[in-house]
């Protein structure tokens, strides 16, 4: 009796340090984004910023966090007022002309997904 008794409190011992330790990992973590606008030549990013700073997680609807699997993620699809200004205005060779982008360029709400791998 009392080995059963001591197997089941291992076993309920190390069933909540792993319930525990998992709980830990599935959380995200917010973070501050930034895009920058231009390289060091002030040569213009075809992706840009909308010039109100960095974008900040929970800050006007704006989500910039590491995902609990280590994704970075920026979303501001749901902002009113958070904007990227994406230019697709250099086509590349071979594109089908029938097909064009959705607009030239443009000031948009957007949603950037990086997938980041576990060993970095």
């Amino acid at each position: 009796m009392k080995k059963m008794f001591l197997i089941y409190a291992f076993v309920t011992a190390f069933l909540m340090l792993t319930t525990n330790i998992s709980a830990q990992r599935v959380k995200d973590t917010p973070v501050t984004s930034a895009i920058e606008n231009a390289d060091q030549n002030f040569v213009p990013f075809r992706i840009q910023s909308d010039f109100q700073g960095a974008y900040l997680n929970n800050a006007d609807s704006v989500v910039s966090r590491i995902q609990s699997i280590g994704d970075w993620e920026l979303n501001m699809l749901s902002s009113p007022t958070r904007r990227t200004y994406v230019n697709f205005e250099d086509a590349v060779p071979g594109n089908d002309p029938s097909k064009p982008p959705p607009f030239l360029s443009a000031s948009v709400p957007v949603r950037f997904l990086a997938q980041c791998p576990s060993d970095l």
